[in-house]
């Protein structure tokens, strides 16, 4: 298969101009070329295409291999440039050599040159490729230079050989410049990683920045290179940080109830304080919370954290656990998401509420019996809101009102035993409730009810007040008792 091959000639002949192309043809290349005879139009080509090749006659009508040559250096192109001429001596042929010319070709021996070809564009490549890796070279000399970090090289006996612009700083810091001795520390240091061969880190203070300074030693060329880089702005964060996770922890570690975070295989990674101390004895980081918690080998069907895994959604629940000598809990669970809304970990939030259950079974126990001693009053005993509603109703006044259930109905007391909407008043009606509020304290007093069959009864009324903490009535129980046949004897 040919190799493609871009061709600039610079020939008046096109008979001349086919031989070569044929010569080049044979020698395994496909010529793009471009004949060219002035030097406008040779400077137009070189402008439109990139060349790989020039050949050039020694003499044009109007141009020649020579003002070729001149054309080519002033605009620095480095063009594999052979001469292909007829007429020309040895000796004007050494001279275009000398000039710039790559080779030269008679015309008379064109055997010669795809050969020629093939050599000066191997030549060619060869300096491309030496001179990329020059500038290569002059690059990698420029970088310690311009690098914006400073960086310094030493001697072995911590003399400063070189120090780029950004190193100023710390050279002020060690009072030296290039030339001069870094101070006794840190030339011992120089001299320190000379020996072992191991690279050592330094936090440097320098005008109110931190520097982190790495001395790299080169061993075998006996000098140190010292790469600082400004870690101001990372201190500063790392601070910040430090402080933050502080704070954090402290407010973690106050929280009175137990708080772990859970991973997703049900190991705790993180516990407060209140959690450890729990459990004392016993490795709270790391164990299985239903372990801990249940005394399971795995998680029971009672907990609720397996949803949160499972929904994202927050659980809240009240749970005895036997595990724990029969205390309760109040169990309240969140998800920690990533940023794709996957459930990664849960928080776990555990209060002990046994107390309050125990407080609060205590109360049931003598609200049941208090409910069961009003009840068996034969007094009609109740207990009235401050809007006159009837909250309580034993079963004499039950009866008295000749409604099953008084309280169920939402009615008012004047409603239900007097049967009007507005409270009772007036000396035969004295509402014992608007009779506490003015002695503000238990009052006695004769109230005519009427009684299930409609009948008026006359009735004495022992009514006491139930205050809030602020003092302000909120109920009050009151007793009726009968004395219409008293008072008619």
């Amino acid at each position: 298969m040919s190799t493609p091959l871009r061709v600039l000639i610079v020939e008046d002949s096109e008979d001349d101009t086919q031989l070569m192309l044929r010569e080049l043809r044979r020698g395994g290349y496909d010529p793009i070329f471009e004949r060219v005879e002035t030097a406008d139009q040779m400077q137009a080509a070189l402008n439109q295409q990139d060349w790989e090749l020039i050949l050039c006659d020694h003499a044009l009508p109007v141009f020649s291999a020579p003002k070729a040559l001149e054309l080519l250096k002033r605009i620095a192109l480095d063009i594999p440039f052979i001469e292909v001429s007829g007429k020309i001596g040895e000796e004007t042929a050494v001279e275009m050599m000398r000039a710039g010319a790559h080779d030269y070709v008679m015309k008379g021996n064109l055997a010669r040159l795809a050969p020629a070809v093939t050599r000066e564009l191997t030549e060619a490549g060869i300096r491309r490729d030496h001179k990329r890796a020059q500038q290569e070279i002059v690059d990698l000399a420029k970088f310690p230079a311009e690098s914006p970090d400073p960086v310094l090289r030493t001697a072995g006996d911590g003399t400063v050989i070189f120090a780029n612009k950004a190193a100023g700083p710390l050279l002020d810091t060690w009072s030296c410049r290039v030339g001069q001795a870094l101070p006794k520390q840190r030339a011992e240091l120089v001299a320190s990683v000379l020996v072992s061969g191991a690279r050592e880190d330094v936090e440097i203070e320098s005008d109110g920045r931190t520097f982190l300074v790495t001395f790299a030693p080169v061993v075998e060329a006996g000098y140190v290179n010292l790469y600082a880089r400004d870690i101001t702005e990372r201190k500063r964060a790392e601070e910040q940080l430090e402080l933050a996770v502080s704070r954090w922890e402290s407010t973690f570690d106050a929280v009175e109830d137990m708080v772990a975070v859970i991973d997703t295989d049900y190991r705790i990674v993180l516990a407060n304080r209140a959690m450890k101390e729990r459990f004392k004895g016993v490795t709270v980081l790391g164990a299985f919370c239903y372990e801990l918690i249940h005394g399971t080998d795995h998680p029971p069907e009672t907990c609720r954290a397996c949803k949160v895994f499972e929904t994202g959604e927050p659980q809240r629940w009240e749970i005895q656990e036997e595990h724990l000598g029969g205390c309760w809990l109040d169990v309240a669970t969140s998800p920690i998401k990533d940023e794709r809304g996957r459930v990664r970990q849960i928080v776990h939030s555990v209060r002990d509420i046994t107390e309050r259950k125990q407080a609060e079974e205590k109360i049931e126990k003598s609200r049941h019996l208090l409910g069961a001693v009003i009840e068996a009053i034969s007094d009609a005993t109740m207990v009235i809101a401050a809007d006159y509603r009837i909250v309580l109703a034993n079963r004499a006044a039950r009866d008295m009102a000749g409604v099953e259930d008084p309280v169920a109905t939402g009615l008012r007391c004047h409603q239900v035993f007097r049967h009007r909407d507005v409270p009772c008043d007036g000396v035969e009606h004295p509402c014992p409730l608007v009779q506490v509020v003015a002695a503000k304290g238990p009052v006695v007093v004769k109230h005519i009810y009427d009684d299930a069959e409609g009948n008026e009864v006359l009735m004495e009324v022992a009514a006491a007040p139930i205050f809030n903490e602020a003092g302000g009535l909120v109920q009050i129980v009151q007793s009726c008792r009968d004395i219409t046949n008293r008072v008619e004897e």
